[in-house]
């Protein structure tokens, strides 16, 4: 019976609505951390600690939307800016602030960031065909 659930799940979603499911879960853990932790930096951070937890938490709903509708490009979109504005975020935090190992978050951040644009570029892959090219 999961079989069957998992493989009616997977027609709907495909695997582009699979991977904003992935960054839906990504961002309602990173929102949730932000919010159920009290803020641990004393920089500056452009918006507050709090504000930040719930943009994050917004754009998994969004991109947790975005799994079930044929045309995902805005959830793409959403989620890669995030990303890049936490890896713009912590590279002023590194430059200017002088957080010590900030680079690291940019890095991280910046790779995901871009790693959502490779993959919100790309087809959903139709489906298998077997040897003689027949579906």
């Amino acid at each position: 019976m999961m079989r069957r659930l998992w493989g009616r799940v997977k027609r709907q979603i495909g695997r582009r609505g699979a991977f904003l499911l992935f960054l839906a879960l990504l961002a309602y853990a990173y929102g949730y951390s932000l919010l159920a932790t009290p803020p641990v930096l004393k920089y500056d951070l452009i918006l507050p600690w709090m504000a930040w937890g719930f943009t994050w938490l917004a754009v998994g709903a969004f991109a947790t939307i975005g799994a079930f509708v044929k045309e995902d490009w805005p959830q793409y979109t959403a989620c890669s800016v995030m990303m890049a504005a936490w890896a713009a975020l912590s590279a002023h935090l590194w430059l200017i602030q002088h957080l010590p190992r900030g680079w690291v978050s940019v890095v991280i951040w910046a790779a995901f960031s871009l790693t959502v644009i490779l993959v919100g570029g790309w087809p959903e892959p139709g489906p298998p065909t077997r040897p003689g090219g027949r579906p």
